[in-house]
């Protein structure tokens, strides 16, 4: 069979049986063709169980050279690959000794890149951009506040509902990816302006979405990102800062006031713990930048030139190991 009809079956078949998210069927099934066009149009490869493992290489290098991706798109585009073919295993359409990327070297990992997160002066700055007066407003400031505050997604929080919304109990139920549910603690601030808002936009179902537009209809999660960049803007931060870099700024902070790690994982809602032990070492590398900005530093390097034989306790770096 050609390549549409397998490409759509694993992209809304076998990956929403996997519980994807609607945006993640969509991002699977755009990477999928275009590696299904190229392989049409540059190998005259109209089926997917015709490609050959130097194929896939052939694609790699496209990829990488002709459309310029960058190393972690490079390694997201070969892991949906081995995702389809693995479906089709699984389909029966091939046997594991025609897979392609079956024996396929795993491609050296990305170096981690941290993304902009505000300060906590930055963060005021922010949340000190617009009022309460309008019901726009005050909508646009429960939305952000709730984000800044829990760590929440873009998209989990365009999808709370009213009945999410525990305003007494202090907590919201967020369904994130999977359609894993998690209840957050939230603050007494966000108390305060989920329950104005309520009251400014009127009552609504229990199933209806709790951010509504002026059309009444729920807030989208790119809306939620156009209102994140006009604030920003207003508040005169030059940063690049998106929802998600509010999730990283909430997760930072919370590292470095001492919250548990674990707590973390559970109010962020990652599957796996190395996703929040990168905030760790994003306040390592803070703290790595004080002490080279640090004058004792200074000091300790002069002392080693005027003692080179003497070993200083708890340095290191600047004397060789003897």
């Amino acid at each position: 069979m050609k390549w549409h009809y397998w490409v759509h079956k694993f992209s809304y078949q076998f990956c929403l049986a996997k519980g994807l998210s609607p945006l993640s069927l969509k991002a699977y099934y755009d990477v999928l063709m275009k590696f299904s066009e190229y392989m049409e149009k540059q190998k005259n490869l109209s089926t997917p169980e015709a490609v050959k493992v130097t194929d896939v290489l052939d694609y790699i290098n496209y990829v990488r050279v002709e459309r310029n991706n960058s190393h972690s798109s490079v390694n997201r585009n070969v892991m949906i690959i081995k995702k389809f073919y693995e479906s089709l295993i699984s389909y029966g359409h091939i046997d594991t000794n025609d897979n392609p990327l079956r024996d396929f070297v795993k491609l050296k990992g990305a170096r981690q890149k941290f993304r902009d997160f505000l300060s906590m002066n930055e963060l005021k700055r922010l949340l000190d951009s617009f009022s309460e007066d309008s019901i726009v407003e005050l909508r646009d400031k429960s939305m952000i506040y709730l984000i800044c505050c829990t760590g929440i997604r873009a998209s989990e929080c365009a999808g709370l509902r009213c009945k999410d919304i525990d305003i007494v109990g202090y907590k919201i139920t967020v369904t994130g990816k999977g359609g894993d549910q998690r209840s957050i603690p939230i603050n007494e601030k966000s108390k305060r302006l989920l329950s104005n808002y309520a009251k400014m936009r009127g009552s609504l179902g229990k199933e209806e979405f709790f951010f509504q537009t002026r059309f009444n209809a729920g807030v989208k999660r790119q809306g939620i990102y156009d209102r994140v960049k006009k604030y920003v803007r207003s508040a005169g931060i030059t940063k690049k800062i998106s929802p998600h870099n509010l999730r990283h700024t909430f997760a930072k902070h919370a590292i470095d006031s001492g919250m548990n790690i674990i707590s973390l994982k559970d109010i962020l809602g990652h599957r796996c713990i190395t996703s929040t032990q990168r905030y760790i070492q994003m306040t390592l590398n803070d703290l790595r930048a004080a002490i080279d900005k640090h004058p004792a530093r200074d000091i300790l390097t002069s002392v080693a030139d005027l003692l080179p034989d003497v070993r200083l306790p708890f340095h290191r770096g600047v004397l060789n190991s003897s």
